[in-house]
């Protein structure tokens, strides 16, 4: 486990979207900013990751998104925590998972989750599974595209890549 302290007003920014695994806890302080991100495109890959966030002072702010693509027997496993403390009013967090399965072989397991102990904060979280539908090909296809360049529009649009 690697642990991070985020000292009072310092703002951190992190991208793990070179790692397949993780395991990391993370502490604020009053009016820091902690964001972390991860866009993966996997392939007959396992990503496995673990993160906790503590919102220990005032006013701080956390944002996680991962957004991950799954193709052949590709695996995600995903256990991520937001504590907001007792003494941490005025804190904001956010938590989102993004998954895109484009095989029957592939399997997604996400668990996100908010422990909020002071009702003075902001908080979000959630997590989606979508899977790829021929209809998504056929566009591409009707426009002579092939399947390999219309599934890789599809993984760009979606991660977010031009």
């Amino acid at each position: 486990m690697t642990n991070i302290t985020v000292n009072s007003g310092e703002k951190q920014f992190l991208d793990l979207s070179d790692v397949l695994e993780f395991d990391l806890n993370v502490v604020l302080l009053d009016k820091s900013i902690f964001e972390i991100c991860g866009s993966w495109n996997l392939n007959k890959q396992f990503l496995r990751g673990k993160l906790i966030v503590i919102h220990r002072g005032q006013n701080s702010i956390s944002k996680i998104i991962f957004k991950s693509v799954l193709n052949n027997q590709s695996v995600v496993d995903l256990d991520c925590s937001i504590i907001i403390e007792r003494q941490s009013d005025k804190s904001l967090a956010d938590l989102q998972f993004r998954q895109l399965i484009i095989d029957n072989l592939s399997s997604v397991k996400t668990k996100p989750n908010l422990w909020i102990y002071h009702d003075d904060v902001k908080c979000r979280h959630g997590s989606a599974i979508s899977g790829v539908l021929p209809s998504h090909f056929e566009y591409f296809l009707s426009r002579g595209l092939s399947k390999l360049e219309s599934q890789k529009l599809i993984v760009d649009g979606f991660l977010g890549k031009n």
